[in-house]
């Protein structure tokens, strides 16, 4: 493992700092670092002697909305030569769509801080040449980016995620397909649809804890706006992320969020319904979170999920009815707007549900989930139930998962898939494969804490990093650090074994 290189991308809330740390006791390794902090928190980076990395690249220094002139060849060349797609990338980046209200980029200032990413990344690479760069699933172009230079480039990435099982997995790409082959399946050992429905269990538990629990308390919350309210304004607004971002913009913004959640939430009491009461067999589309990853990022082509609900309106067999839920974490964003829930409930064919039924309990009565990327689509198997998906998801190798790829198809896909049924020995294989590639981890419980320690719990990510603080961060959650750490030794281990089997042959 010596003179093996390695990239980090470190960002608040820091838990890629404590891997790092705890990777270095482990692994004979150059660590390097891209940091993305505030001045701050810059400061602690450069005296702090808890893990010194061979070279930091401080993010913001090299990224400002001043430079305008756009070198277009260049850009060109990352879309000819590294086959980076700059639109589809940057359309997925929250804060230059919809989301964003405090000021609309222009495409110049895209294309600009597109360019200053893509050189940064460049140089740092083709400086170090590293061999792996180590980050979590991107959500944002910035790290898109990155991920997608670095496999341009020949890089192994080293990405840690959720897995649709609860967990964490170290992975090269979201969402990689999972081989199934049911010749290695045990026949005599196959689990039942009963027995492996405790495999979801689990994923339900760890998202009704991050809905209850993060941006709950309202003590972070005050103490975020008191932070935000003291900061250096001038400072804060000159980051790309945070212009517009004036301490009455803000304000404004923040009481108005408050008033049109109450207001949404409201509306959803009083219209969604709330019991499951439907004479005809349904197909069901539960709804994605927005602004998530999982839309913007890994399906930038299927972000509007209200036109997708009624193209799929127009699709359903005749005696059949289309049921939406809303995603209960949606609370944590405000919900959506009432006129989006009274668009679906305007369709004929449509009934839409309230957040507050049980999402088992639709996927267990229903005739057929079609999602976008999400995970209804995996748990559909574990009732027995077949899926269509819009996008390439880890499960697509089920028989029972038909990847739809033109809309104008889909009255005919579902007509298939309607009559499908789930192999259970393929299930049984891919539960086994999925286990193989991860562990057993409290994702969003160490998530929280992490949150609370330096990001206000997710309220205000400005915050101040100190010796103190961080040296605390990496005592308290120690245990969870060496498993991340382990899992991404053991990751490497595998990929070098493969290098030299290879080279071997």
């Amino acid at each position: 493992m010596s003179n093996k290189k390695i990239l980090f991308w470190i960002e608040e809330p820091f838990v890629s700092f404590g891997i790092a740390k705890y990777l270095k006791e482990e692994i004979d390794a150059d660590f390097y670092s891209i940091i993305v902090c505030n001045d701050l928190t810059k400061k602690f980076f450069i005296k702090q002697e808890l893990m010194k990395f061979k070279k930091n690249w401080f993010y913001r220094d090299h990224i400002s909305l001043k430079k305008q002139k756009i070198d277009f060849d260049y850009l060109k060349s990352l879309e000819d030569n590294l086959g980076i797609k700059i639109w589809e990338i940057v359309s997925g980046e929250r804060f230059f769509t919809s989301y964003s209200k405090y000021h609309h980029f222009s495409g110049e200032e895209i294309l600009s801080l597109v360019e200053q990413q893509s050189r940064l990344y460049e140089n740092i690479i083709d400086e170090i040449k590293p061999d792996y760069i180590a980050i979590r699933i991107p959500d944002f172009h910035n790290i898109q980016l990155l991920y997608k230079i670095g496999k341009a480039k020949g890089v192994k990435i080293l990405m840690y995620a959720q897995s649709r099982f609860g967990g964490l997995t170290i992975t090269e790409k979201p969402d990689e397909i999972i081989p199934i082959n049911i010749k290695n399946t045990n026949s005599e050992k196959l689990k039942n649809f009963k027995e492996l429905r405790e495999h979801i269990k689990e994923y339900s538990l760890e998202h009704e804890k991050i809905v209850n629990k993060f941006k709950g308390s309202q003590t972070q919350k005050v103490n975020a706006i008191l932070h935000f309210l003291t900061i250096d304004n001038k400072k804060y607004t000159d980051y790309y992320q945070n212009i517009g971002k004036t301490k009455l913009a803000v304000t404004y913004n923040k009481i108005l969020e408050s008033i049109q959640s109450y207001k949404r939430k409201k509306f959803i009491d009083n219209n969604l319904k709330k019991s499951i009461k439907i004479d005809l067999p349904f197909i069901y589309f539960p709804l994605h979170v927005e602004p998530e990853q999982t839309l913007l990022i890994r399906s930038p082509f299927h972000t509007d999920q209200l036109n997708i609900i009624t193209n799929i309106s127009k699709s359903i067999p005749v005696e059949f009815k289309l049921i939406i839920k809303e995603h209960p974490a949606m609370k944590i964003n405000g919900w959506h707007d009432t006129q989006f829930y009274k668009t679906i409930i305007s369709l004929p064919n449509v009934e839409l549900l309230h957040p507050s039924i049980s999402n088992e309990d639709l996927i267990s009565k229903c005739s057929l989930v079609i999602s976008i990327a999400g995970t209804a689509g995996l748990q559909a198997a574990f009732y027995n139930k077949p899926s269509i998906v819009l996008t390439d998801v880890n499960y697509t190798n089920l028989s029972s998962v038909y990847r739809l790829k033109n809309i104008e198809e889909l009255y005919d896909a579902i007509s298939i898939m309607l009559k499908k049924e789930v192999n259970l020995s393929e299930l049984n294989e891919f539960v086994a494969r999925y286990e193989e590639s991860s562990f057993n981890f409290e994702t969003m419980r160490f998530a929280i804490d992490a949150y609370n320690n330096f990001g206000y719990g997710g309220f205000l990510a400005e915050s101040n990093v100190t010796l103190d603080k961080m040296k605390y961060f990496l005592e308290k959650n120690k245990n969870d650090f060496k498993i991340m750490s382990t899992e991404h030794a053991k990751k490497i281990t595998n990929i070098e074994n493969q290098n030299t089997t290879v080279n071997s042959k």
